[in-house]
C-alpha cells in the first residue's frame, strides 16, 4: 500500500456543479488537516499507476434525511478524484493534494458506500496502492 487516508466526522458530498469548487476545497482541507501523512503518501505515489479503494461512510443516524441514502457513488467519487491530483481544475487555479499525477494514473477503483450508526462515524477511507497492470491474454 502506498498510503491510507481516513476522515471521520465528515459527511461525504456529491458533485453539484455550482457547489463543486467549495466542496472540493472543503474535502482537500479536511484531508490536509487529517492525521494522514500526506507528504509521505505524495512521495510514495509519485509517477506511479495506482489502484484506489474508497469507502464512503454515510450516517444512518437521521433516517428522516433520505438524501443521505440517495448519494450516488459516481457523484461522490468525482469530488474525491478531483482533489487527488496536483490541481483540482483544468485551469490550474485551485491546488489539489498532489497524490496522483492525473486521472490517467488511476487504473482501478473499488468504491462502496456503507451506513454507520452515528454522524461522528461518517467519513471517507481512501487506500492507494500500486496498480497491477495485467496484459490481456486470449486463448
Amino acid at each position: 500500500m502506498l498510503g491510507k487516508i481516513s476522515l471521520r466526522k465528515f459527511e461525504p458530498k456529491t458533485s453539484k456543479t455550482k457547489k463543486d469548487v467549495a466542496r472540493k476545497i472543503d474535502l482537500r482541507n479536511k484531508i490536509r488537516r487529517s492525521k494522514s501523512n500526506i507528504p509521505q503518501i505524495r512521495e510514495n505515489c509519485k509517477g506511479k499507476k495506482v489502484t484506489l479503494k474508497i469507502k464512503f461512510r454515510l450516517s444512518k443516524q437521521r433516517e428522516e434525511n433520505v438524501s443521505k441514502y440517495r448519494k450516488d457513488l459516481d457523484n461522490m467519487l468525482k469530488i474525491v478524484l478531483d482533489v487527488l491530483p496536483e490541481y483540482m481544475d483544468n485551469n490550474q487555479t485551485n491546488k489539489g493534494l498532489g497524490l496522483i499525477d492525473n486521472d490517467e494514473s488511476v487504473y482501478e477503483i473499488k468504491a462502496e458506500k456503507v451506513f454507520v450508526d452515528t454522524d461522528a462515524d461518517q467519513g471517507i477511507d481512501i487506500e492507494i496502492s500500486k496498480a497491477v497492470i495485467r496484459k490481456n491474454r486470449t486463448r
